[in-house]
C-alpha cells in the first residue's frame, strides 16, 4: 500500500489518467482472452456435431437468417468468425502492448525530468557534498528501473485479470471439475 501512495504521488495528473486508461484496456484484454478459449471448446463440439449450434437458443435467429446450412458450411462459417475474433484480439493486444510501452517510456521521460529540474534547483554546496556520476544515475538509470517496475506491475495486474477471467469461464462450463483442480492445486502449492 505504501509503494501505490509513492506511485500515485509521483505522477502527474495526465498520468494518472493514462493509469486508469490503462486499466480499461486491462479489463477489455481480459475479457478478449476469455472470449478466445470461449470459442475453442463450443469449436471443438461443433467438428464433433455440427448441429450443436441448433442447440443454443439465442443463435437460431441469426442461423435462421442465413437459410438452410449444410455441416460444412457451418464449419467453414464458425472457423472465419473465430478468426476474426483473434484477429481483432491480436490487434488490440498490439494496441494495449503499444499503450502500455508509451506509458512507461513517458513515465521515465517525466522522471527523469523531474529529477533534472530538482537538481538544477540545489544551491552549490548539494554539489560539493555529491559525486555528480550519482546524479547523472540518478536521472538515467534509476528512472529507468522505476518505468520497468511500473511496466512490471502493469504485466502482473494483467495476468492477474486473465487468470482470474479464465477461472470465472471454468467455474461457468465446469465448475465441480475447476473447483477440484483448484484445490488440488492449493494443497500442492
Amino acid at each position: 500500500m505504501k509503494f501505490l501512495k509513492k506511485t500515485l504521488n509521483i505522477l502527474t495528473f495526465a498520468q494518472k489518467k493514462s493509469a486508469i486508461y490503462l486499466i480499461t484496456l486491462m479489463i477489455i484484454s481480459m475479457f478478449l482472452e476469455v472470449l478466445g478459449i470461449g470459442l475453442i471448446i463450443p469449436a471443438l463440439g461443433m467438428m464433433i456435431d455440427p448441429n450443436v449450434l441448433y442447440k443454443y437458443s439465442f443463435l437460431k435467429p441469426i442461423l435462421q437468417s442465413f437459410g438452410e446450412l449444410s455441416n460444412v458450411e457451418l464449419i467453414l462459417g464458425a472457423m472465419v468468425f473465430i478468426a476474426l475474433v483473434y484477429s481483432f484480439k491480436v490487434i488490440f493486444l498490439t494496441y494495449f502492448s503499444w499503450k502500455k510501452s508509451l506509458f512507461t517510456q513517458e513515465l521515465s521521460a517525466n522522471v527523469s525530468k523531474r529529477l533534472f529540474k530538482g537538481y538544477l534547483r540545489q544551491p552549490y554546496s548539494f554539489y560539493l557534498q555529491r559525486n555528480s556520476s550519482q546524479l547523472i544515475r540518478n536521472i538515467t538509470t534509476e528512472s529507468e528501473a522505476f518505468s520497468g517496475v511500473i511496466l512490471a506491475v502493469l504485466d502482473l495486474m494483467t495476468e492477474n485479470f486473465v487468470f482470474i477471467g479464465i477461472i470465472t469461464l471454468l467455474l461457468f462450463v465446469e465448475p465441480v471439475g475447476t473447483i477440484v483442480v483448484l484445490i488440488t492445486l492449493g494443497i500442492c502449492g
